[in-house]
């Protein structure tokens, strides 16, 4: 079985970011915008379930995270989970995202299902 770090070097993603979201979270566990970024990381390697529990990390840290809100629709769309996904979706519009934006990603990831 491969690493998360193996498999970021196969898909193009620099394993030296994962590994410094990594360190950055061990020495504060409260950087919100590091479960983001790891969340997305892990998102683009296809483990949707994974990056979803970094965004709802993030959202412990920081329930007022209108990215996280967008990225964790992202992963339930990705799982077929899309009454969890419009939910994340309303509350990151009210938030600020456009929501053609967040909806034109949706429907791209909904077609490739």
């Amino acid at each position: 079985m491969r690493s998360s770090t193996d498999l970021a070097r196969i898909l193009g993603i620099d394993p030296v970011a994962l590994d410094d979201l990594n360190e950055a979270i061990n020495l504060d566990p409260n950087l919100a915008f590091a479960y983001v970024d790891r969340g997305m990381i892990y998102g683009e390697m296809g483990e949707y379930e994974r990056a979803k529990s970094e965004f709802d990390a993030a959202l412990k840290i920081n329930p007022r995270f209108a990215l996280a809100y967008y990225n964790r629709a992202i992963a339930h769309t990705s799982l077929g989970n899309d009454a969890a996904a419009v939910e994340d979706v309303e509350r990151a519009v009210k938030m600020g995202v456009r929501r053609s934006q967040i909806e034109a990603v949706i429907e791209e990831i909904k077609s490739q299902r």
